[in-house]
């Protein structure tokens, strides 16, 4: 699998935790992480098995997976990301934004995450960047898990000259509801036409789509 390295902006932004629920990590969107467990040990060279369900646990239709969703409610982006603060690198999975179209059909999507040999040892996050939409609005919600790197040998080689630039300005916040779609109280419109049984109101900042896409183009 080939790696890429993004600009070091991104290494900012993991700023929003998951919920745990049940053995469960609920993201800041609507995504719900299987596997890693947080503060797993990885070695290099190896891989990092990412289990994620895309159906809400079965709330969600099929036509709400994505990617690109035109329901009320569904997924139109989701990116997986390797990133640390300490050693200014983030990675991307090497799927070309694909994870969400793999395994059609599947309320489950897998990656097998392999780790470079030039990876640092170190604290990383393992990083959700997801592009969604609930109830007609849209969001961009970030989920870092934590987790670390072992290099028992040291680094092998430089991933990328961009590995050692600066850190940038963060170029957005995330933006999302006040809870859960799944563990709090917000009902979700899946079906065009039709409305949530629940009403539920937030206040929210508003979020530059185009920002959140370009970002993760």
């Amino acid at each position: 699998m080939s790696f890429v390295l993004l600009p070091l902006a991104l290494a900012l932004l993991s700023t929003v935790h998951a919920q745990l629920v049940g053995g469960q990590y609920f993201t800041r969107g609507l995504a719900i992480s299987n596997a890693p467990a947080p503060n797993s040990e990885f070695t290099v060279g190896g891989t990092i098995g990412v289990s994620v369900d895309v159906s809400g646990n079965g709330r969600l239709p099929q036509g709400s997976w994505g990617p690109n969703s035109t329901l009320p409610s569904g997924f139109i982006s989701l990116s997986l990301y390797l990133v640390s603060n300490d050693h200014n690198v983030t990675i991307i999975d090497g799927t070309d934004g694909a994870f969400l179209a793999g395994e059609p059909g599947s309320t489950v999507k897998h990656l097998n995450y392999v780790i470079p040999n030039c990876l640092p040892a170190g604290n990383y996050d393992y990083t959700y960047y997801e592009v969604s939409r609930m109830n007609d609005t849209m969001y961009f919600g970030i989920t870092p898990i934590p987790i670390r790197i072992l290099n028992p040998s040291g680094p092998s080689g430089e991933c990328n000259s961009t590995i050692s630039n600066p850190v940038q300005t963060r170029p957005q916040n995330d933006s999302v509801p006040a809870q859960n779609p799944f563990t709090g109280g917000l009902a979700l419109n899946t079906t065009s036409g039709s409305s949530p049984s629940t009403t539920f109101m937030y206040v929210l900042a508003s979020l530059v789509v185009s920002g959140a896409l370009s970002l993760l183009a």
